[in-house]
């Protein structure tokens, strides 16, 4: 859970958000906003079980003042390793460690690693009242293989849809090593 309470400023309030990448530009954007504040406040929630995990956070956002508006928002996320993974609560922080899997490249005993399923689903709207931010619906999917539990290679493919027929599309693809 989490509650936060903004003074603006000058500046005014603003919300915007770009879809799971940096490599897309930002759909949604309120632009500045005449408000003497904003409050956001958000919910999230993990349920992680062996090599599943499902992750769902939603937040509700409003700005006081000259412009009165509610936005909302949230994600949910699901990912299953096929075989030979888990995932790791980490410590007692509440957040995730890295996922257990095994060492392909020490012994052949080990298999070719660990394949992890993912998919993604987020919508933000800040759209209401005076305030034409937009609206977006993103969908990613794709697959981790680990081939020790430092070395991942990601391949996932995000699709963006948003108001007034706004699109785009990636690929997404990375090679993470850890020392």
């Amino acid at each position: 859970l989490g509650l936060s309470v903004r003074d603006p400023g000058d500046d005014g309030a603003r919300f915007r958000a770009r879809p799971g990448t940096r490599l897309l530009e930002r759909i949604v954007d309120t632009g500045p906003l005449e408000a003497d504040g904003a409050t956001v406040l958000s919910l999230a929630a993990l349920r992680v079980r062996g090599g599943t995990m499902l992750l769902a956070e939603a937040f509700g956002a409003s700005t006081r003042g000259a412009t009165e508006a509610r936005f909302h928002g949230g994600h949910v996320a699901l990912s299953h390793f096929l075989h030979a993974g888990s995932v790791d609560r980490g410590d007692d922080d509440g957040g995730l460690g890295a996922p257990n899997v095994p060492d392909a490249w020490s012994t052949r005993e080990n298999g070719n690693g660990a394949v992890e399923l993912a998919l993604r689903a987020g919508w933000v709207d800040l759209e209401d009242g005076p305030v034409d931010g937009g609206r977006i619906v993103d969908v990613e999917a794709g697959f981790n293989w680990y081939l020790q539990p430092g070395t991942r290679f990601m391949l996932h493919g995000l699709f963006v849809r948003g108001a007034g027929g706004a699109t785009g599309e990636a690929i997404l693809a990375r090679l993470q090593v850890q020392l």
